[in-house]
């Protein structure tokens, strides 16, 4: 049966959430010679004493869940996370439009079924064929 009608495959992408997603993904990056960076995020304690949860960062909202450089190939992806039925927000649709355009960087948005049917293993695994996409993703934001 092929993967786009395997039941059971696709109700284990709906069940998988973004962190799950995100540890495996990383996981894979380590083993097939990325260097990885995900920003996480901390408790910050309000005067009051109550407890606040955010990403320490400066500048603009949305950057990408992961950034992720190959160790010996000069290329990057700049990956959004997302399970099943979520989307990117104004601001993560933004950075994407951005690392799009930039020829160095391969632009994903993936969720548990790119990783479930294989194609984010596919992808880390070769990345000249991640350099052609980012450069032929450039060439058509530049269109």
């Amino acid at each position: 049966m092929p993967a786009t009608r395997d039941p059971g495959r696709l109700a284990q992408a709906r069940a998988m959430k973004e962190t799950p997603l995100k540890a495996q993904v990383l996981a894979l990056a380590g083993a097939t010679r990325w260097r990885r960076f995900h920003p996480l995020p901390a408790q910050y304690a309000r005067a009051n004493g109550a407890v606040r949860h955010g990403t320490a960062q400066q500048g603009e909202k949305g950057y990408p869940d992961l950034t992720l450089m190959h160790l010996t190939t000069p290329v990057g992806i700049a990956a959004e996370l997302k399970d099943q039925a979520s989307y990117p927000d104004a601001d993560q649709r933004a950075w994407g439009e951005r690392f799009t355009a930039n020829p160095g960087f391969l632009y994903v948005l993936w969720r548990p079924w790119e990783l479930i049917t294989g194609e984010i293993e596919r992808l880390l695994r070769d990345p000249t064929e991640v350099a052609r996409l980012a450069l032929e993703q450039a060439r058509k934001a530049a269109a």
